[in-house]
């Protein structure tokens, strides 16, 4: 066993070393190999972290209109609806009688209405043939008043007939509404979340079937202190950071709810989330970075840029010097959040200082560093103790004071 850990032991040292290169290098008294972004200057609105819980869009019950036994069920439980679907069914044979004989009764009277037209026709040729011989002096005046008053009756016989089909048409209606009552469709695309009722089930006028929630787009509910809330503006983008899945997100301040929580003295505010591949979920947990302060210039750098220890929030800078660059440790306070970067106060860091943002977390005192990359307009920076400069030839440019906001 002992000969074993001799020959395995020098193995796994090589794996370690190729695998922390950098570090190994920074440690043993070589620069390590960092990468940076100038620190910028922006206007921004300082912000708190706020607890919240995401919600959906639209939450509903669906209920029966009518009562009927179920006959049929068409999803379950974390099933996708879209609108319109049919997601239960209840017996309707009694609402399909109805609608049959209200469809016999309106074809009854639209035969009738025929017979009637056909009448008034006839009618009519009487009326205009008696007037002829009138006017000849070949008729009475009782054919003539009687004719009129034939023609007269033969309109009211076919206005009663056309109420009639209006009114087989209404009833026809009535039985159509019955019978589609009978069904419990989708209102808007969602997932079902709760399924109330089961086959064979009578249920009441009322009664509830499925629970459905849309979370096409969900909102994210946090409550805002009074002392901040003057500072939220409807449609501003916010970021949130989702616990459960290691995600942020930009989100939308949508709503704010003017009445306060008397006791915590906190407006609830909602921020409208698109959430088009489901992957968010209701009830869970978020953090939302909240303005909490009027808006002003602070400089700007990637989250990458900070390291969290025990001892506080730090950046690492890389100051340029006659023989390269130096990694110096800044203390930093953070004041506004966004989903890749950190406003920040230091005194120890100026607009243009050169931010490391990968290699950082091997860096453990101020020591010599290579940067391989300004991440300023992609142009490539190398250090004269690792080789040659780029096209500019110009080193100590990179850790000027330019200002670089947008």
């Amino acid at each position: 066993m002992k000969k074993q850990n001799i020959q395995i032991g020098p193995f796994l040292a090589l794996i370690w070393t190729l695998g922390n290169a950098p570090f190994v290098h920074a440690q043993f008294g070589g620069p390590a190999q960092v990468e940076v972004v100038p620190a910028e200057r922006r206007e921004v609105a300082p912000t708190t972290r706020l607890v919240g819980t995401i919600n959906p869009q639209r939450r509903t019950v669906l209920a029966a209109e009518v009562a009927g036994a179920v006959i049929e069920l068409t999803v379950d439980i974390g099933d996708h609806v879209r609108k319109g679907d049919v997601l239960c069914k209840l017996r309707d044979s009694a609402q399909r009688f109805d609608l049959s004989a209200a469809e016999a009764r309106r074809n009854e009277w639209q035969a009738e209405l025929a017979l009637e037209k056909a009448n008034l026709d006839k009618a009519r040729f009487e009326k205009d043939r008696i007037a002829r011989l009138a006017s000849l002096q070949r008729s009475t005046d009782k054919e003539v008043n009687d004719s009129e008053a034939d023609l007269r009756a033969a309109e009211q016989r076919v206005a009663r007939a056309e109420a009639r089909i209006a009114a087989a048409v209404a009833e026809m209606e009535r039985a159509q509404d019955q019978l589609d009552r009978m069904q419990i469709k989708a209102p808007f695309d969602g997932v079902v979340v709760r399924k109330i009722t089961e086959l064979g089930q009578w249920v009441l006028s009322g009664g509830e079937i499925f629970e459905i929630i849309d979370l096409e787009t969900v909102r994210a509910r946090v409550n805002v202190h009074e002392s901040a809330i003057s500072y939220c503006a409807v449609g501003e983008s916010i970021f949130v950071s989702i616990a459960g899945l290691n995600e942020s997100v930009n989100g939308t301040l949508a709503r704010i709810v003017p009445d306060a929580d008397l006791r915590a003295r906190t407006f609830p505010v909602e921020i409208d989330i698109p959430n088009p591949d489901g992957r968010l979920r209701s009830g869970m947990f978020v953090h939302a970075a909240l303005p909490s302060g009027p808006r002003k210039e602070y400089l700007v750098v990637p989250k990458d840029a900070v390291v969290l220890s025990p001892a506080g929030k730090t950046i690492w800078i890389a100051r340029p010097g006659d023989k390269g660059h130096t990694g110096a440790p800044a203390p930093v306070e953070i004041v506004a959040e966004a989903q890749d970067a950190y406003a920040i106060q230091s005194p120890a860091v100026a607009v243009g200082d050169l931010v490391i943002v990968r290699g950082n977390e091997s860096l453990r005192g101020p020591g010599p560093v290579i940067v391989r990359n300004s991440g300023a307009g992609g142009v490539v920076q190398q250090d004269r103790s690792d080789g040659p400069t780029d096209e500019s030839g110009d080193v100590s440019k990179h850790g000027s004071n330019e200002d670089h906001s947008s």
